[in-house]
């Protein structure tokens, strides 16, 4: 029984996590100038008006955020006591999606996958038992 509760509690995590997180890192890129109109009838995609933003970053962040968190916990987040895990992963997501976000809005949301399983892994082996 407490399997599914962590089970259920690790999506909710996530999912809330991939929303916040999401929009935090499409928030960075158009304030660091990756959006708008370029001049030539372009606009980068993903980045705009906030509530725009918080409408992509719910549409691709609870998704990624539900499985990629659920999965994360499995493999990795087992064994760590759960706010170490809870700060390991939004130190890791936030350092990997706003890197991502001086490149572009795919590369933002790459980062931000790579940075949490990168700090979930670290995470795993120094809270190794």
């Amino acid at each position: 029984m407490s399997f599914i509760f962590k089970a259920i509690g690790s999506i909710l995590v996530g999912a809330v996590g991939g929303w916040l997180f999401g929009f935090i890192i499409l928030s960075f890129g158009f304030f660091i100038g990756k959006g708008g109109d370029k001049g030539i009838g372009q606009e980068h995609f993903g980045y705009g008006q906030p509530r725009e933003m918080f409408g992509l970053a719910g549409f691709y962040g609870i998704p990624l955020g539900a499985i990629m968190y659920s999965v994360g916990y499995l493999i990795f987040l087992r064994n760590v006591p759960p706010f170490k895990a809870l700060a390991f992963s939004v130190i890791g997501t936030l350092f990997g999606g706003l890197s991502g976000a001086l490149i572009g809005p795919p590369v933002a949301a790459l980062g931000g996958v790579a940075g949490f399983f990168v700090a979930a892994f670290i995470a795993s082996h120094r809270y190794d038992q």
